[in-house]
């Protein structure tokens, strides 16, 4: 079963509606906070996905741009990429 991770907004959190739908039907996704810039938030990112091939990315508004440069930079590690 493919490895899910819900990469949150600018102004939001891993306490949002959205993420909450998420890990109510996935309670093994990945819902990580992230904070600051563009590029310390990608820093934040790739950490969290070591080690694993097959993700589904789904990324909402910012967390949408986050999901879409790491599946473009790695797109053998991605099985699906979802954005909101």
């Amino acid at each position: 079963m493919p490895h899910v991770i819900f990469i949150h907004g600018q102004d939001s959190s891993s306490r949002t509606y959205k993420a909450s739908l998420l890990r109510a039907a996935r309670p093994d996704a990945l819902v990580p906070d992230f904070t600051g810039a563009l590029d310390e938030r990608m820093a934040q990112l790739e950490p969290l996905l070591a080690g694993a091939n097959d993700w589904v990315l789904i990324g909402s508004s910012m967390g949408g741009l986050m999901a879409a440069l790491w599946a473009r930079a790695n797109p053998a590690r991605v099985h699906r990429l979802v954005l909101l």
